[in-house]
C-alpha cells in the first residue's frame, strides 16, 4: 500500500490534503461562505458525504463555472429528498437483483492507494434488455428471467421520465455504497478517501446494437457520464476502459463528448492485453479472477489514450 503522499499533487485522495489545497484559492472560500449563508442548516443532510460542498465549489471554479455552484447544491438536496437518501440504502429496489444482471455494476477490490475499484457495463450491456427491465420495474412490475427473455417488449417514448428516474434511482444506491466503502478504507487506513477507480469492460461491446439503438443509448451514456460528473466532483482518480475493438472508436467520438475535459486526462483506452497497464496500480490479487486470466504479451500493441 503506497501513502498518498506519494500521490501527485493534481490527484491527492487524502480529505486534509484536499482541505489544504482547497483553501490556498481565495475564491473557494468566498463561495465557501456564500454557500454557507444561503443554504444554513439544510447542509446538514449532506455532510454524510466527505467534504461534497468544498469539492463541488473547488471542481467548478477549476472549470471556470462558479455560476452553477449554487444550482449543483440544489441538485443535490433534491436528490436527497426526491431519492429518499435517508433510508435508500436499506430501501430494495423492485427486481434489484434482475436490475443487477442485466447492468452488472460491482466493486472488486482497491488499488495500491486504497481507491476502491468498480466495474460497470455501461458500454456493453445489452440495451433492449437494460430498457425492459427497468422500464417495467419503475411501473412496478415483478419479473423473471423468464419473462424477460421471451415475452415481446416496446418501448414507449411517454415511459422515458419513468425509466430515467428509476436508472437514477439504482446509480445514486450503488454511489452511495461505494461512499460506505470509501469510509471503511479511510478508517483503515486513517485518511479520507474521496476517489476511486472505475472498469469498463467492451468484450462484449456492439457497434451494431449501439447504432441500432442509438438515440436511446446516447441518452443514457449522457445521464450517467455528464450528470454523475456534476453530482460527484473529483471522485475519478483513472478509468480504464478495456478489451475495446476498434469499432468502439466510432462511439467514442461521440460518447466523449459528454466527458469533462479533466476527467478525460485520466481514461485508459486498452485493448486484450490490459492487465499490463493495470497492474501498475492495482495489484494482481485485486483483480478479480476472471481478468487476471488475461495473458500478458509483451508484444501485442493496446490502443492507449490518455
Amino acid at each position: 500500500m503506497q501513502s498518498f503522499a506519494d500521490e501527485k499533487d493534481d490527484d491527492i485522495s487524502d480529505g486534509a490534503s484536499f482541505m489544504r489545497t482547497f483553501h490556498t484559492h481565495e475564491e473557494n472560500a468566498e463561495w465557501l461562505k456564500k454557500v454557507e449563508e444561503k443554504y444554513g442548516d439544510k447542509l446538514d443532510k449532506l455532510l454524510g458525504n466527505d467534504y461534497l460542498v468544498e469539492r463541488v465549489i473547488d471542481a467548478l471554479r477549476a472549470r471556470n463555472r462558479c455560476c452553477e455552484i449554487f444550482s449543483t447544491v440544489d441538485a443535490h438536496l433534491e436528490m436527497y429528498e426526491k431519492y429518499s437518501m435517508a433510508t435508500l440504502l436499506e430501501t430494495p429496489l423492485k427486481n434489484e437483483a434482475i436490475l443487477k444482471q442485466y447492468w452488472p455494476v460491482y466493486m472488486g477490490g482497491s488499488d495500491k492507494y486504497g481507491h476502491p475499484v468498480f466495474y460497470d457495463d455501461l458500454l456493453s450491456m445489452n440495451l433492449h434488455k437494460v430498457v425492459q427491465v427497468f422500464a417495467k420495474s419503475a411501473n412496478g412490475h415483478d419479473l423473471s428471467d423468464d419473462q424477460i427473455e421471451h415475452e415481446p417488449y416496446h418501448h414507449h417514448a411517454n415511459d422515458d421520465d419513468k425509466l430515467f428516474d428509476f436508472c437514477s434511482k439504482f446509480r445514486i444506491k450503488f454511489y452511495m455504497q461505494m461512499a460506505e466503502y470509501k469510509r471503511m478504507q479511510s478508517e483503515k487506513f486513517k485518511t479520507i478517501i474521496f476517489k476511486h477507480v472505475l472498469v469498463m469492460d467492451l468484450s462484449n461491446f456492439s457497434y451494431y446494437k449501439v447504432a441500432s439503438h442509438s438515440a436511446m443509448y446516447f441518452k443514457i451514456a449522457k445521464m450517467v457520464l455528464q450528470r454523475e460528473q456534476l453530482l460527484y466532483p473529483q471522485t475519478v482518480h483513472k478509468i480504464y476502459l478495456i478489451n475495446c475493438p476498434w469499432t468502439f472508436t466510432l462511439v467514442w467520438k461521440i460518447v466523449s463528448r459528454f466527458v469533462d475535459p479533466i476527467t478525460l486526462k485520466k481514461i485508459h483506452i486498452l485493448g486484450g492485453n490490459f492487465l499490463q497497464e493495470m497492474l501498475k496500480e492495482i495489484d494482481i490479487e485485486q483483480i478479480p479472477a476472471k481478468y487476471r486470466k488475461n495473458k500478458i504479451n509483451s508484444h501485442e500493441s493496446d490502443a492507449e489514450s490518455e
